[in-house]
């Protein structure tokens, strides 16, 4: 089916024939369907969409979140680069629900490699609950995240069918390894010119010390055995369910950098954006060791 490049293009007729496809509508009808701007895209443009039909559809969303491409031509750039848009779309048509970890229902995906447009329709989550970047997570958050994640890397842990899927990042190989530490050492002086008096004393010589050896690092990410990982996981990227019998009581999203490489990786980026240093120390430990067992 062809899609619609942006919200303005999603008819009700366009609609419809999805929700049909879908199998949540039989005789009903989209009447009408509205959109508007949620927060929180940075390489796409995000959108709830509020449906109306003609009649009772009892299995049928009320409202959906859409992603489709950004307009903004530097950022279309950096994901074109990237594959951001055609990893996310193929990761919900080739894992989906039987991933391993929950992630939000969707109605609609599809990919324009040509002209880079994406359309991607899912389940708007709204009744569960958000945690803002930058503010510290929860001990109980947190293990709701990192018994998830146990869950996930646990399903693929050593399997080598992921090598098979040729669209995951992929930290052994050595090409991406390189290109990876190609970008990282031009982005430091402006990183230590824009951060720099907030950096503790040490941090930069430690990033330049690192600069050489960048790619060795990231290729030892990659050494088996693997796993699949999210490649962006923190709660920024989650919601929480705290209703009392919750199945999944964490759902994750924005699976645009999903990978294989070590478990440590999605861990690592928990903690490094979840926590002041002083917290993390205190929980760190007690997370890893629930983790595990």
């Amino acid at each position: 089916m062809d899609f619609p490049r942006t919200v303005d293009e999603i008819t009700p007729e366009w609609l419809t024939r999805v929700l049909r496809d879908k199998g949540v509508i039989d005789k009903s009808t989209v009447e009408s369907v509205s959109a508007s701007v949620l927060d929180g895209g940075a390489a796409s443009q995000v959108y709830k969409l509020v449906i109306e039909y003609d009649s009772d559809a009892e299995r049928a969303p009320n409202n959906l979140v859409a992603k489709v491409a950004h307009q903004n031509p530097e950022t279309r750039s950096l994901v074109d680069d990237l594959d951001l848009y055609e990893t996310e779309i193929l990761f919900y048509q080739h894992f989906g629900a039987a991933v391993g970890i929950a992630v939000p229902t969707v109605y609609f995906s599809s990919y324009d490699s040509a002209a880079g447009e994406m359309m991607l329709l899912q389940e708007d989550l709204s009744n569960l609950r958000s945690v803002a970047s930058g503010v510290d997570c929860s001990f109980d958050d947190a293990v709701k995240a990192f018994d998830a994640a146990a869950g996930l890397h646990a399903k693929w842990w050593g399997d080598e069918s992921l090598f098979d899927i040729p669209w995951l990042i992929d930290y052994s190989d050595e090409a991406y390894a390189t290109s990876l530490s190609e970008k990282y050492s031009p982005h430091i002086d402006r990183f230590v010119e824009s951060a720099g008096s907030y950096l503790p004393s040490g941090v930069e010589q430690i990033l330049r010390d690192l600069a050489p050896k960048y790619a060795e690092v990231v290729a030892h990410s990659g050494i088996r055995p693997v796993t699949l990982n999210h490649g962006d996981y923190k709660p920024a990227n989650i919601f929480f369910d705290d209703s009392e019998d919750a199945e999944n009581p964490i759902v994750a999203f924005d699976w645009q950098v999903v990978q294989r490489g070590r478990s440590g990786l999605d861990l690592g980026q928990f903690f490094l954006t979840s926590f002041n240093n002083d917290t993390r120390t205190a929980i760190e430990k007690q997370l890893v060791t629930g983790y595990h067992n």
